[in-house]
């Protein structure tokens, strides 16, 4: 390619990414809902409920969509990581992590249906709408745990071959799931209760978050070396790679705006990408936010993105993990209008 082709080339993607950026309003943080202090984790909305469910140390943080109300514990829980609704089942899903056991819950009232039996140490949660499982990701354990929400029983368990991270279903009987040790997405058969093969993310680092566009089969990890990787699910096949901020924990993709949310931890940013297609993949904004805020969820219905952190001190020693302020907790609100 000559330098004058080079230069071409560069400045039509510069102008596409420019007229792309104008056609998306510019983000910003709207609101801030504060809650108790503690550890938190994933994220999750659930629209028939009208609520966002926050994975906390002592169980599920709800929020009242409609009115910002916070209930602290809406379901107890030891450690949760994974929060997600559990389909037709009308029940939610919760991992408790030190007691390796997943909740099924009314989201409504809270009220528990079943504690069932996980792997050791249940992270991240999938739902399958085929087989209308839910998919314990075993961090320690490095296995799947299948539960029947309508059953309230687990039907099974997957080795993986590494350690789980996030996963997300295709619809149809299919989880990918990172493993961040391994840097590559492992593909669940949940009729066969097998991994049918495996997705190797070049130039992705410790993958965490995960997210899925059907209407373009693409695959979208969150990588701890900066990055976030785009593959097709059903060939495996590498089709982008877009620059993000520092620390990310989770990947949310909003099917309707066609956006990527991705929120990165250390760099206190939000990175948000146009995914149009397989070949029409653009950043289109950076938003500042905060330290800490590493994962979150988005509002279907209202587009607006929550992002659960809270403010921190440096460490006492190299090496050591920050400390949170006391009664810092909070949840940024990502919206339109700032």
């Amino acid at each position: 390619m000559t330098r004058t082709t080079l230069l071409a080339t560069l400045s039509v993607a510069l102008l596409a990414t420019t007229a792309l950026a104008q056609d998306f309003p510019t983000l910003g943080v709207t609101a801030r809902i504060p809650g108790a202090d503690g550890f938190w984790d994933y994220a999750s909305v659930n629209s028939d409920a009208g609520t966002l469910f926050v994975a906390r140390s002592n169980g599920v943080m709800a929020v009242n969509l409609d009115t910002n109300a916070v209930t602290a514990q809406f379901v107890p829980g030891d450690r949760v990581h994974g929060v997600i609704a559990a389909g037709p089942s009308g029940l939610e899903a919760s991992a408790n992590g030190m007691t390796n056991t997943v909740t099924l819950f009314d989201p409504k009232t809270g009220k528990i249906a079943a504690s069932v039996a996980a792997g050791e140490g249940p992270d991240a949660l999938a739902f399958d709408p085929e087989t209308n499982l839910v998919v314990a990701l075993d961090g320690k354990g490095q296995s799947a745990t299948l539960i029947d929400p309508k059953t309230l029983k687990a039907v099974g368990t997957i080795p993986l071959g590494g350690k789980p991270e996030f996963g997300v279903s295709n619809g149809h009987g299919i989880v990918y799931d990172n493993l961040e040790d391994k840097n590559e997405i492992a593909v669940i058969d949940l009729k066969s209760k097998s991994v049918a093969r495996r997705i190797p993310l070049n130039g992705c680092d410790s993958p965490s978050g995960l997210a899925y566009d059907s209407v373009d089969d693409l695959v979208m990890s969150a990588c701890d070396n900066g990055v976030a990787k785009f593959v097709e699910g059903a060939s495996g096949k590498d089709v982008a790679t877009i620059k993000i901020g520092e620390g990310p924990d989770a990947a949310i993709f909003d099917s309707s705006r066609r956006l990527l949310y991705v929120p990165c931890g250390h760099s206190g940013t939000l990175s948000v990408i146009s995914v149009m297609g397989a070949d029409k993949i653009s950043p289109v904004q950076t938003v500042s936010t905060q330290p800490g805020a590493r994962t979150g969820a988005v509002d279907a219905k209202s587009g607006k993105v929550y992002l659960p952190t809270a403010k921190f001190t440096p460490p006492a020693e190299p090496g050591k993990r920050p400390t949170a302020v006391p009664g810092s907790f909070e949840i940024l609100v990502v919206g339109p209008g700032k």
